[in-house]
């Protein structure tokens, strides 16, 4: 399964990802959301491995 992730800054010094990871019951969105990293590349690594799993099973 293909997810889409989004990386964005929040303020002046973190970062976070947005993940979306299908749906549910209802048929609405379901989305993954970490933040509070102080760097582009930590965010995009963290995202990587969360869309790894979410393909994985696990």
């Amino acid at each position: 399964m293909g997810q889409i992730g989004k990386l964005k800054r929040r303020g002046q010094t973190t970062w976070f990802y947005r993940v979306d990871v299908g749906r549910n019951a209802l048929g609405k969105s379901v989305q993954k959301m970490k933040g509070s990293f102080p760097t582009r590349h930590e965010a995009e690594r963290a995202m990587r491995e969360l869309m790894r799993d979410l393909d994985n099973g696990t």
